[in-house]
């Protein structure tokens, strides 16, 4: 982060600049008015306390067409005052967590650099869960950074363990918009599916939050656990960046911009430290590269041992089943993980962006109300990052690799199940909020970014969440009725 984050003596120095700037206006205002105290006064009888009735639901770009919008701008040092009362949360709490982010007169608007101001986290009962805390801001996503209501990523100055959420403090976090899936739970139910299998790596826990930007009401984010490497998330070794098999984040993406080898026409980007000596750089990135291709061979031969001795399976098939549930368009084209530990086999995980999963992509079908039949990424479909088989389809050749995928659905069959229930819960306890969102961001009917005619069709909240939850439910039970299928071990 550069520069250095206003301080909180800084910050009252602000403050009590602008109270005596705001004392001498209204000042003045009164001695304006003082010919015109004989008018009846304007209805001001509106409770302030209730901000649900007046929150600026218009789009930023048509704020200053709304006569009545006296909520400043984004990016004004005004728009809530730098240093708040302490005390009740001054925002409205309705049925979940409330995040307030300030940056004074510094928009966020960079991908790399972070714009530095602090930020307090909300509980359900409006006290503080942590409070003004010194962070950097920056948006997040690639397809998503053009889309009206934006992603964020923030790095605090001091780590923490916002709301319980992780295994350990941690400085780096995420505020997902979700803005093309209007259920705003798609990726919230996925984390939830991948977390719960017993082959699965760590993986990211998130809450849904409302989120203030500078006064302005940004709507539902899903606060969640950054994909990094550190001891309570992707736990590989750091102790020696020189060696050449240390350990490994690699990101199968078609956006790889740093550290990025090719296998076939498929791009893959090495997400982890690497060494600054250029000759070990190149043999460590010979050496992940190589690996993959070994693991990739062994899977479209057959060769179980070798598999077995190249890979972690469980974790495999818990990406598989994660993937083949939600029906993932996005699976095989970017923020696919892998991992390597040093002396290590590759893990497959954690998995990253289900926004156009679970019949939320026209691309998929021609017709979104079946789509929850038929195997998908077991076949290489969605969006591909080049032209290479994917690592599902050519592991789904194999019978003993079938046979793990039906061992372990039918051994864990009974939580997967109940994947539409937590999604259910969710949408209900947090209906007020979810609903809300929409008032901000008027987007029933759009096409955001693929999504198919029967779910432009909706026109709530409601519907939207009962959707996703039917379809899970629906996807579900196929799925138990395929992988037991007489014939599924033998089917290619």
């Amino acid at each position: 982060m550069s520069g250095k984050i206003m301080t909180q003596k800084n910050i009252k120095r602000f403050f009590n600049g602008a109270v005596c700037t705001i004392l001498c206006l209204v000042l003045l205002l009164l001695i304006g008015c003082t010919g015109r105290m004989h008018e009846a006064p304007a209805d001001i009888s509106t409770d302030i306390t209730d901000v649900t009735g007046d929150i600026d639901t218009d789009s930023d770009a048509d704020r200053d067409s709304n006569a009545n919008d006296n909520i400043p701008a984004e990016n004004s040092a005004d728009a809530i005052p730098a240093d708040p009362y302490d005390g009740p949360c001054p925002y409205t709490i309705t049925t979940m967590p409330v995040v307030v982010i300030y940056t004074g007169s510094k928009a966020i608007s960079g991908t790399k650099d972070y714009t530095e101001g602090w930020i307090s986290f909300y509980t359900r009962d409006g006290s503080y869960d942590a409070e003004k805390l010194p962070a950097g801001f920056r948006l997040r996503g690639n397809a998503s950074r053009g889309m009206e209501k934006r992603s964020y990523r923030f790095k605090l100055e001091e780590k923490q363990n916002l709301f319980g959420l992780a295994n350990g403090k941690e400085k780096v976090w995420t505020l997902l918009a979700n803005h093309c899936d209007q259920s705003l739970l798609r990726n919230y139910a996925a984390f939830m599916l991948q977390r719960g299998f017993s082959g699965s790596p760590w993986s990211p826990n998130a809450m849904s939050v409302e989120l203030y930007v500078n006064g302005i009401y940004k709507g539902v984010y899903l606060l969640a656990e950054q994909i990094k490497v550190s001891k309570d998330r992707v736990n590989i070794s750091e102790e020696n960046i020189d060696a050449v098999d240390t350990g490994y984040l690699v990101q199968f993406s078609a956006y790889a911009e740093e550290n990025v080898f090719w296998i076939g026409d498929s791009m893959y980007e090495v997400k982890s430290d690497l060494s600054e000596d250029f000759d070990i750089y190149d043999e460590q990135m010979s050496f992940i590269e190589d690996y993959i291709v070994r693991c990739r061979e062994a899977l479209d031969k057959g060769d179980e041992e070798e598999a077995e001795r190249l890979i972690d399976i469980d974790s495999l098939v818990a990406a598989y089943l994660t993937e083949e549930i939600s029906r993932n368009m996005d699976s095989q084209w970017d923020s696919f993980f892998m991992q390597k530990d040093a002396g290590g086999k590759l893990v497959i995980g954690p998995l990253w962006d289900f926004d156009l999963a679970f019949g939320n992509d026209v691309r998929a079908e021609s017709s979104q109300l079946d789509s929850y039949k038929q195997l998908f990424v077991a076949q290489g479909r969605g969006s591909v990052n080049g032209s290479e088989a994917t690592i599902f389809e050519l592991a789904m050749k194999n019978d003993w690799f079938r046979q793990r995928v039906k061992d372990t659905w039918n051994a864990e069959y009974e939580r997967i199940s109940k994947l539409a229930d937590i999604v259910e819960e969710e949408a209900k306890a947090g209906n007020d909020a979810y609903s809300r969102n929409f008032s901000k961001w008027r987007i029933f009917g759009q096409r955001i970014n693929q999504e198919p005619g029967e779910i432009m069709q909706l026109k709530s909240f409601d519907a939207h969440a009962e959707y996703l939850i039917q379809w899970i439910r629906n996807r579900v039970d196929w799925l138990n009725k395929e992988f037991n299928k007489p014939d599924f071990i033998s089917k290619t």
